[in-house]
């Protein structure tokens, strides 16, 4: 698996050449009592991306991600924006308004966008769209830096 569902986390990924199965769980309640749930498959291919929420706070991944194929991913961790917004002042302080913000709960406020429908305030893993159609869309993503990380996914297996 790239990313394994519970592990914690700290970094996102985009999607830049193969393809990714997300394969997750939600938990569903029914009169008050909480059951899981299998979400229909879905797939995510460049450019898209997943993990946002793990650059800003510590937290455990809500679905296993796998590749399906020979896939290449930029790594993005917290700590690089960390680093970043110690060199930029400028960076640091909408960097800190939204940690604050997701902290709060409140997506819409901190700026994220859906790595599926590209609707505000919620993530791939707690898309309505995805849930009713089992698919996930295509998103813009950054452009590679000398900052960042390239991980190398192939058959299930990581390599950076």
């Amino acid at each position: 698996a790239v990313v394994q569902r519970g592990a914690m986390a700290s970094s996102m990924f985009f999607i830049v050449s193969g393809r990714v199965q997300v394969i997750g769980t939600e938990i569903r309640k029914k009169n008050g009592i909480a059951f899981p749930g299998s979400l229909p498959p879905s797939f995510l291919d460049p450019p898209s991306y997943f993990g946002d929420l793990a650059l800003f706070k510590a937290l455990a991944r809500a679905q296993t991600i796998v590749s399906i194929e020979h896939t290449e991913l930029l790594m993005v961790s917290r700590p690089m924006l960390l680093d970043l917004a110690a060199e930029m002042p400028a960076f640091d302080k909408y960097y800190r308004k939204a940690v604050a913000a997701v902290e709060r709960g409140d997506l819409v406020a901190a700026g994220l966008q859906c790595g599926s429908c590209k609707g505000m305030g919620h993530t791939v893993a707690r898309c309505p769209t995805r849930r009713r159609q089992g698919r996930t869309s295509i998103m813009p993503f950054l452009q590679r830096t000398s900052s960042t990380s390239t991980v190398t996914a192939s058959s299930g297996r990581t390599s950076t």
